[in-house]
């Protein structure tokens, strides 16, 4: 038996829950834009694709990624967006402006104003010359150019310092400078020519005017009373004024319509979205489309459609007539959108950013998977699996989804089946429908459950079936066309065929299988177990020749293809072999590609209508495509993915060729059509160059004091920017590239004399290289050793011998030839001895920016096999994983501590490698000693409990410091404190303010130091006579990071014996009454 609910989605293929509307929004990139024209034409048949594929799609929200205060962004209401001329994206705020240079946003401060609010920015423009353009509120227009601002207010000549849109003409000045105009708010539009503003009379002199456009040799202004045109020096209104429904226009855009011809776009305050094209104005419905008539950004793409942004609606790409909406209803975290731009990057070509009203600034991908809310009448967002099946009366496909219940979705209605009997506490898995039949059959714990014609039925131990936990199910036929049910549980494998079960022999080699895996191969079922694969023929094991070699890993997932098997392994990746029933040799795929796999562990794999393969694991989804050299991409929470840890046993390929993908923060799925492998090569830009803390231009000459140089690169990828890497070369030092790393820097401490480039490589998520891309210098030899000096030094010599010469008679002829003979030796020796000096400055240098870039390169590296052994041991250890052995706990749990032991010194090693490289310059302001500690002590209860310890914080204070060198050097006090102290000590942290200084002691009650130790106390690596209380480890560096953050912070520390017991470390930093 069971019981049912309904809950309706829509009708018309307009699938609604809690997240609405589902749609797909290609990237197009603006129209007279400088992006290629060929990412034009990939947009246009994005769109294409997506008003195919979705048509009738499932519900879904798809992939917004949200910059907001914690990413940098200077304040959360967003008035401008625009892309400089090297594509990095600039956000115009209420409270600033700040630019996202491909990895983070910065804040670009702004010049001097008077006012509270700085660069309260209105709109923003990039000129063709570079130059970056700010239209504010109260400081008029900003020009940012190569690092310097130029301020045009009321004393440079504007009528008014409170301006919007600026748009640069197509006309030239007398200077040939293109003309550039300015719309303001009540003294109508000027323009900026031959260096200076002048105000354009007329009808419009003292109007409000918003927006601006270049027409047809016109210019077209939005104001407060309409649309009105300045042609050949006269003003005239618009035609179709009359017909706006409100006067005020808040934007005005261009688009090209197939035909080739120009449609203008009018967006206005609350009386919606106008289109003039042909001499006809046409109203959009864009209060039936969208609920809102409020317009606020128009941003026209290639490919001849327009994106709107509304106050309200959300936004939408119109392209002809058909409307493709997103808003708060289909996954967007704003209805309220004040600007749009596009900037080069992204798999499309070209990324599609939105500024709200409140809530950040929103990156739209354009395909992706599509997030979809579970149906379940409780909070677990998970699905154990899926299945599908088709309704004989409409003909239309069915899908089920599992979790606790059942859950059909048909044409846009969720219908949920509970079963009122059976292990209902339990989850289902591994749902499964015989072909062309209605019954479900599934796995729940210890029982195998069927759903057919509305209700529940188990089988368990009193039925018949003992055979442990139900993990996989697979059917075949038998030769009288009857039903097979193959049943893969924890303790083998079972058949079914209706009427009775039967436990199959274990496999050979394997006494005790324990199934994870089924494929079924013609008369072949293949069959993965935890200790390896076997194939069934018949009702007998056979052994084919793959057999032979296979390693003995954990195979938990299994694919056939035409005459290939791909194996997915729990550990060692995945493996394709070819030919599995011949002699075919085989490839394995594991983290260590390029690219690689984001996870060993592999849960599932499924085959999309293309032939590319996807991969699920605790890490996401991966997709190899066999047909292009099987070159990798992994899909992560940016490309739509609920969360990364997906589901064992739920990845599924729908009768439409949809993917889905159960994660544990809920189920997606993917169109393939229009999620296509990303060949675009992306933007490698500078993003700084410096030496000596001062900017260094390309070519420039240094002296030899200019010493320090470094360099900042970035990849304008606008995807998943966590995955770019990069590599370098600094010719005339290094004879090869380096390997890729995340670094996005190089730095070189100290270069001898002689000409350098530096060259660097990008390389995006989906394996795109670009560069690379030059940077050329030199560095002058000292005075002392040009060739100027050089001849000096010869002359003078000359001279001297000349002298000599001259005085000596010709008796000591011999004696000048000797000593010319030495001195020319001397001089040999002399150049030899520089020649060798040099290399061996060559030589150092290259081994301390080896180093450097090997703790670095080691660091991150280290990183990930160490994550893969946390994550199997920690799930050991709190029993997710399952049919662990109770006797191998104890090793696990010493796994797991070693684990997280060498993470915490790899982060120590990091510290010193940042002190040596000079990269722990402290950012010094005023910090309350309290917001260090209290989060501090928080952190440290669990730690301090586990040892009956206790800690007293006495006394505040504010000090001059770095916030962050504050709390490393506190945290590494109490460690030591907590670690050298013994069970149920009582420590203290006593804060003493004073006028000049401020003093903090860190009290424990352990062995203290002894008086011969405290010259070495805090020198690198050094270990004392005093031992851990706890069997907690130690490296011996940390007292020394702590002595170099206390010197850099203009302190200074040192350790006193307060009584018989423990120590006191006593540190004072600089006072501050700031605030």
């Amino acid at each position: 038996m069971s019981t049912h609910s309904e809950q309706t989605l829509g009708t018309g293929g307009k699938c609604r829950d809690n997240q609405g509307l589902s749609h797909h929004f290609p990237r197009v990139p603006m129209a007279g834009s400088r992006f290629h024209a060929a990412a034009a034409l990939r947009l246009a048949l994005a769109l294409c694709l997506a008003a195919w594929a979705f048509a009738g799609a499932p519900p879904g929200a798809g992939p917004v990624r949200v910059f907001n205060a914690s990413d940098g962004v200077p304040q959360m209401a967003i008035y401008a967006l625009a892309a400089d001329h090297q594509g990095r994206l600039w956000a115009g705020t209420l409270a600033g402006v700040a630019r996202f240079d491909g990895q983070a946003w910065k804040a670009v401060e702004g010049p001097p104003s008077r006012y509270a609010l700085l660069v309260n920015a209105n709109s923003m423009t990039c000129t063709s010359d570079g130059a970056m353009w700010i239209g504010t509120r109260f400081q008029g227009y900003l020009e940012y150019r190569q690092g310097a601002w130029k301020v045009h207010d009321l004393q440079a000549g504007l009528p008014i310092n409170n301006v919007n849109q600026l748009i640069e003409s197509s006309r030239l000045d007398r200077s040939g400078r293109r003309i550039l105009y300015g719309a303001t708010h009540g003294r109508g539009v000027v323009a900026y020519q031959d260096g200076a503003w002048q105000r354009l009379g007329g009808d419009l002199s003292e109007e409000r005017t918003f927006c601006l456009l270049e027409r047809e040799g016109a210019l077209w202004v939005g104001s407060a009373r309409g649309v009105w045109i300045l042609e050949q020096g006269r003003w005239r209104p618009f035609e179709g004024n009359g017909a706006l429904a409100d006067p005020l226009v808040r934007a005005l855009a261009e688009s090209t319509e197939p035909d080739g011809s120009r449609s203008l776009w009018i967006g206005t305050e609350k009386g919606g979205l106008y289109r003039w094209r042909k001499g006809r104005l046409e109203a959009l419905p864009m209060k039936e489309r969208m609920g809102n008539t409020s317009v606020r950004a128009l941003l026209g793409g290639g490919d001849g459609s327009m994106w709107v942004g509304t106050s309200g609606g959300g936004m939408a790409q119109i392209s002809g007539d058909q409307w493709l909406v997103r808003s708060t209803h289909s996954g967007l975290q704003s209805d309220f959108i004040r600007c749009l731009a596009f900037t080069p990057g992204g798999p499309d070509g070209s990324v599609l950013w939105a500024g709200s009203d409140g809530k950040g600034i929103f990156r739209i991908h354009s395909g992706g998977w599509r997030r979809v809310t579970v149906p379940w009448p409780h909070a677990d967002p998970r699905v154990q699996a899926f299945a599908e099946t088709r309704n004989p009366a409409t003909g239309q496909p069915v899908l089920w989804m599992a979790n606790t219940c059942l859950a059909s979705l048909e044409q846009g209605v969720y219908t949920i089946h509970k079963p009122n009997a059976g292990p209902v506490s339990e989850t289902m898995r591994s749902l499964y429908a015989f072909p062309g039949e209605q019954d479900l059959y599934f796995g729940m714990g210890n029982s195998l459950g069927r759903f057919s014609q509305g209700r529940f039925r188990f089988w368990s131990e009193k039925e018949g079936f003992a055979q442990g936990t139900v993990r996989v199910l697979a059917g075949t036929r038998d030769a009288r066309g009857g039903r097979v049910l193959w049943i893969g549980t924890s303790r083998g494998l079972v058949r079914w065929d209706g009427a009775a079960f039967q436990a199959m022999p274990p496999p050979p080699g394997d006494p005790k299988p324990s199934v994870r895996s089924l494929d079924v191969d013609g008369s072949r079922l293949w069959v993965g177990t935890d200790k390896g694969l076997a194939c069934l023929e018949g009702e007998a094991w056979v052994s084919p020749p793959v057999l032979a070699n296979f390693p003995p890993v954990g195979v938990h997932a299994l694919l056939q293809l035409r005459s290939d098997l791909v194996v997915g392994t729990f550990g060692s990746g995945v493996i394709h072999f070819e030919n599995p029933g011949g002699s075919g040799g085989h490839h394995t795929f594991t983290t260590r590609n390029t690219p690689a796999l984001r996870q060993d562990l592999v849960y599932d794999l499924v085959q999309d209508g293309a032939g590319r393969i996807y991969v699920s694991s605790p890490r996401g989804v991966a997709r190899v495509d066999p047909g292009r050299g099987w070159t990798w991409d992994n899909f992560s929470t940016e490309d739509g993915l609920p969360g990364m840890e997906c589901i064992k046993g739920s990845l599924f390929r729908d009768s439409r060729g949809r993917i889905w993908v159960g994660t544990e923060d809920g189920p997606a799925w993917l169109e393939p059509g229009t999620s296509t492998q990303d060949s675009v090569p992306k933007p490698l830009v500078w993003e700084s160059a410096v030496v000596r803390g001062r900017s260094l231009a390309q070519g420039e000459r240094l002296s030899h004091r200019d010493q320090g140089v470094r360099f900042e690169f970035r990849l304008l990828t606008g995807h998943r920017e966590q995955d770019t890497v990069y590599r370098t070369q600094l010719v005339g030092l290094q004879d090869a590239p380096g390997d890729w790393s995340g670094l996005s820097y190089a730095q070189f401490p100290s270069l001898p004399a002689g000409r350098y480039t530096m060259l660097v490589w990008g390389r995006d998520y989906a394996g795109n290289q670009t560069g690379p891309l030059a940077f050329p210098f030199r560095v002058l030899p000292a005075p002392w050793f040009s060739p100027l000096a050089w001849g000096i030094y010869a002359v003078l010599l000359g001279g001297g011998v000349l002298a000599l010469l001259r005085l000596r008679t010709r008796v000591l002829a011999d004696r000048n030839r000797e000593l010319m003979e030495r001195i020319g030796s001397a001089t040999r020796e002399i150049e030899q001895r520089r020649e060798e000096q040099e290399k061996l400055n060559r030589e150092l240098v290259l081994l301390n920016l080896e180093k450097t870039q090997f703790m670095g390169i080691a660091a991150h590296d280290l990183r990930n096999p160490l994550n893969t052994i946390i994550l199997v041991s920690d799930g050991l250890v709190t029993g997710d994983l399952e049919d662990c052995p109770p006797e191998i706990g104890p090793w696990v749990r010493k796994i797991a501590t070693s684990a997280h032991h060498m993470t915490a010194l790899i982060d120590e090693f990091l510290d010193v490698n940042a002190i040596e490289s000079g990269m722990s310059s402290p950012r010094a302001r005023a910090v309350a000693i309290q917001e260090i500690l209290d989060p501090l002590a928080s952190l440290y209860k669990l730690r301090l409990d586990a040892k009956g310890q206790v800690l007293v914080v006495e006394g505040e204070g504010r000090v001059l410091a770095d916030p962050n060198h504050l709390r490393q050097i506190l945290d590494n006090l109490l460690s030591n404190a907590s670690k050298f102290s013994p069970s149920g000590a009582v420590l203290r942290i006593r804060v003493i303010p004073g006028p000049a200084a401020t003093r903090i002691e860190v009290i424990d009650q352990g062995p203290g130091i002894q008086e011969s130790e405290k010259a070495n106390l805090f020198r690198r690596f050094v270990k004392l006579s005093a031992r851990p209380t706890g069997g907690e480890s130690s490296s011996g560096l940390g007292l020394s990071i702590v002595k170099h953050l206390v010197d850099a912070n203009h302190g200074r520390v040192w350790v006193e014996r307060p009584s018989d017991v423990g120590c006191a470390f006593c540190l004072e930093l600089p006072s501050t009454t700031e605030g």
